[in-house]
């Protein structure tokens, strides 16, 4: 079983976190994204990671594909089963509306502060959703992490890490709190260790 994967690309962390959770013994190949290995584009048409190959002959290319095979696969089912539909619905609004504030906010020139300032008022709509599940619980929808804290924890992680002055952020200290909790675990240490 081979992923193709790139260390820090947050869809390919959140693949490499599912297969770690179930055990999966799987062999990471790490793909330059800036100059794609001809053999990987073979495998997948579209050139992104993260792709897992089963026996040389299933390909499933989307992290969201992998992390269900995963769990479905190795008596995780209860980490998507419960609260399903509303997992689904946070994980989708998390790659649809989040993402684009996300990328629009870290690499946003200096320059345009009026541009950056906006996109951060728009990922914090964002964010005070997460917030508010907190106050609630310890993870997004209970008291351990499913299927939704692992897929959005790249994200948070990857928003949080182009702005440190959040980890003083009160209006956020729920959701930080729950990034440092599962970013310090074994499980994120191991899956972020480079080859």
């Amino acid at each position: 079983m081979i992923l193709y994967s790139f260390r820090r690309c947050p869809y390919a962390i959140r693949a490499r976190l599912a297969l770690n959770l179930a055990n999966v013994n799987y062999k990471t190949i790490e793909i330059d994204l800036k100059s794609k290995d001809p053999d990987f584009l073979k495998i997948s048409k579209k050139g992104t990671v993260p792709v897992l190959v089963l026996n040389n002959k299933i390909i499933i290319e989307q992290s969201i594909k992998i992390m269900f095979w995963a769990f479905q696969n190795n008596n995780l089912k209860n980490l998507i089963s419960y609260k399903q539909d509303e997992q689904i619905r946070l994980i989708d609004y998390t790659e649809q509306y989040f993402k684009k504030y996300l990328d629009a906010f870290k690499y946003c020139p200096k320059e345009k502060i009026a541009q950056k300032q906006q996109s951060r008022e728009k990922a914090e709509f964002y964010l005070i959703k997460l917030e508010k599940l907190l106050k609630k619980n310890k993870f997004l929808y209970c008291s351990k992490a499913i299927l939704s804290d692992y897929a959005i924890l790249p994200f948070i992680r990857q928003y949080f890490f182009s702005d440190f002055s959040y980890s003083k952020n009160h209006e956020f200290s729920y959701l930080y709190a729950w990034m440092e909790r599962l970013i310090n675990s074994n499980l994120f240490l191991k899956v972020m260790e480079k080859n």
